[in-house]
């Protein structure tokens, strides 16, 4: 048995917050301390009060920021502390609200917020709204900061092609003339397709455009274009098909195209595929569950159904009934997803070998074991110390 405080400190690796629970014998411990605010910067409202002004243990929270606020557990010497402000801005994108304001006029400490959190802008003070540098580092980490920014910059090339760059969108807040600049909309449609519709006209005919759309976002076009087209498409893209014209969804070699890129492209395509073998085969072997859309004959393949659970262990309750109890079959689909266990035949639940299989897997699966097994000494001993290492040492 390891010692208590081992056990703590792998257990503070694992959760900081769980720092709240130790005794306050642990939450006076320096090392268990800087274990927990390593993990979860907020941790350190639980810490005791003497690390709140520890400058390495405040330091190491507000790096290691992931919710909460960690700053404003800090003794305040150390909040007004420029260092530490400039450590919780590049982790934390509101540390800028929270801070001085004297830190919202700092223009380092502004432009390393806005590199790492470009909507932080909006927390900076409003002068910093119209420094070009400054606007351009926000845009180009988040693109919607040009929502924030001094309207002036919504005419500024370099700015705009920065900001769709990073996201597409923005392309409906720049100036009308970015409209039909090419190279800034084919930055927009590759960021996201569906800025395509704020596009000049002219650019739904431009092939190099509408594929950088469809690639990135498939429910932009309506495709009733050319078949090679199409192809290209639901190669690039695994939304494509659904949105494709009825007279594609039933090309074999589209359909099959679609399938490998995407499984789940079965279910938008013609109804007659849900019956062709090396379709499913296809499709399942790219994703597992889209087993659930082949036909009824095909869900009692032995060679699709492995296929299937191999890629996903879930796809084994789309099966036909009697390969759920295919020991082989049902062994890869838990070896694959523990939680499978749910699905198999009752009389593998009550399969001892099985089951362990199955909770060496995922312990959580012990809620599917048969009644005669759930009380089964190595049983639970295998789930409390597959737990365990779940909890501690992952």
């Amino acid at each position: 048995m390891l010692p208590l405080r081992e056990i703590v400190l792998a257990v503070v690796r694992k959760c900081g917050f769980a720092l709240k629970f130790a005794s306050k014998k642990f939450q006076g411990d320096r090392d268990i301390v800087l274990k927990a605010v390593k993990s979860i910067g907020s941790a350190l409202e639980f810490a005791d009060e003497k690390f709140r002004g520890d400058r390495d243990i405040v330091k190491a929270a507000v790096t290691h920021f992931r919710f909460g606020n960690a700053l404003e557990f800090a003794d305040e010497t150390l909040r007004c502390d420029r260092d530490i402000v400039l450590k919780a801005v590049n982790s934390d994108r509101h540390a800028l609200k929270r801070v001085d304001k004297s830190f919202k006029s700092d223009r380092d400490i502004v432009l390393a917020t806005v590199t790492s959190y470009g909507d932080a802008l909006e927390f900076a003070d409003e002068k910093f709204r119209g420094d070009r540098d400054i606007v351009l580092a926000a845009v180009t980490q988040k693109g919607k900061a040009l929502d924030i920014a001094d309207e002036k910059f919504r005419g500024d090339r370099d700015i705009v092609l920065a900001a769709v760059t990073s996201h597409g969108r923005v392309l409906d807040i720049a100036d009308e003339k970015f409209r039909g600049d090419r190279e800034i909309v084919l930055a927009a449609v590759k960021s996201w397709g569906d800025a395509l519709r704020f596009a000049d006209e002219k650019f739904r005919d431009d092939r190099e455009i509408v594929l950088a759309a469809v690639t990135s976002y498939g429910d932009v076009l309506d495709f009733k274009g050319s078949r090679d087209f199409l192809f290209e498409a639901v190669s690039e893209n695994d939304h494509a098909l659904s949105y494709a014209d009825e007279k594609f969804r039933g090309d074999r070699d589209i359909v099959l195209a679609a399938v490998t890129q995407n499984g789940w492209a079965l279910k938008s395509a013609d109804e007659k595929f849900r019956g062709d073998r090396d379709i499913v085969l296809a499709a399942v072997k790219s994703i597992g569950e889209a087993l659930k859309f082949a036909d009824e004959t095909l869900k009692g393949d032995r060679d699709i159904v492995l296929a299937a659970v191999k890629s996903s262990g879930g796809a084994l309750k789309f099966a036909d009934e009697t390969l759920k109890g295919d020991r082989d079959i049902a062994l890869v689909a838990v070896t694959q997803n523990g939680n499978a266990l749910r699905d198999v035949h009752e009389s593998l639940k009550r399969d001892r070998d099985f089951v362990l299989a199955a909770l060496a897997q995922n312990p959580k699966a012990l809620i599917h074991v048969h009644k005669s097994l759930q009380c089964d000494r190595d049983i639970t001993m295998a789930m409390r110390r597959a737990y365990l290492l779940v909890v501690w040492f992952a």
